[in-house]
């Protein structure tokens, strides 16, 4: 049984898309809000406007991208060698709407993404508690009142 304990928040809304930190103190693999949080100012706005790109459509596999089956709902977001991972999805209360949920956070030091990490996020995507969770966070929110 899921006995871990899930939260979210906000890393960029938007009008038709949008970014938001899955939270979790007792699974170690849910770490992208907390190393986000240890950047600095100007590291964390440089990954803010990797955000906004993702939310506008511009892609630039060189500051974000998504990857081929069987890992098509996953994303990752890059500043450097650090890697946010994460997945996409639609709320269950806003079809249309496009979010990417933002998992775990490595350091990249090698060529080839570590498949174990894509997993990971494709299983976090499957647990109950956790789809709840954003949909819960998401039900009755407007991105208009939030942005940042």
């Amino acid at each position: 049984m899921d006995e871990d304990r899930y939260a979210c928040e906000w890393a960029q809304p938007g009008r038709d898309r949008g970014v938001i930190f899955l939270k979790c103190p007792t699974n170690k693999h849910v770490s992208a809000f907390i190393r986000f949080s240890k950047l600095s100012p100007k590291a964390q706005q440089d990954v803010r406007n990797r955000f906004r790109m993702w939310i506008q459509e511009i892609g630039d596999r060189r500051q974000h991208h998504g990857f081929n089956k069987p890992y098509e709902d996953c994303h990752v977001f890059k500043k450097g060698a650090l890697r946010l991972y994460g997945f996409k999805c639609h709320p269950q209360t806003a079809p249309r709407f496009r979010l990417c949920v933002l998992v775990t956070a490595d350091t990249k030091d090698q060529e080839e993404t570590d498949l174990r990490i894509l997993e990971r996020i494709v299983g976090l995507k499957a647990i109950p508690s956790v789809i709840s969770t954003v949909n819960a966070f998401f039900s009755g929110r407007t991105t208009s009142d939030e942005k940042r």
